[in-house]
């Protein structure tokens, strides 16, 4: 699978990254990055970033890095612990494989804000579909 190119269709066909103004901004065969800049609409009704949001992130990376080997895979588990909030900014999520086996994946994940701050970090488990990804 050519990476470079997986990251163009991402961030151009994935409509809920889109939406929420993730992009995938690197992919290798054992992490992927993305970044997102955070916007009034992300914010919940206390003025910080809704920790929605920042799974969703961290689901999207972790996701992208166990299928930088051009296989599907659908969550299967997930656990994230919100550290500190944030209500402006660039934020960057990096995913990175802990295992890939046959059947599953397992991804650890962290984000943090443009000044380095961690914000949240979690685990995801990831199922191989055994499909392959076509762009």
């Amino acid at each position: 699978m050519d990476r470079k190119e997986f990251i163009k269709v991402f961030n151009k066909k994935d409509a809920l990254s889109h939406t929420l103004g993730m992009e995938l901004i690197e992919l290798e065969e054992t992490y992927a990055v993305a970044q997102m800049r955070i916007t009034k609409e992300h914010l919940n009704f206390m003025g910080t970033l809704h920790g929605g949001t920042l799974f969703t992130l961290a689901d999207v990376v972790a996701g992208t890095a166990i299928s930088a080997t051009g296989q599907n895979c659908v969550t299967l588990n997930s656990s994230i612990n919100y550290i500190r909030a944030v209500n402006e900014g660039v934020i960057t999520a990096k995913a990175e494989v802990v295992h890939r086996g046959r059947t599953t994946g397992v991804c650890d994940v962290k984000i943090c804000s443009q000044e380095g701050k961690l914000l949240c970090k979690g685990t995801f488990t990831m199922f191989m579909t055994g499909k392959e990804i076509l762009l």
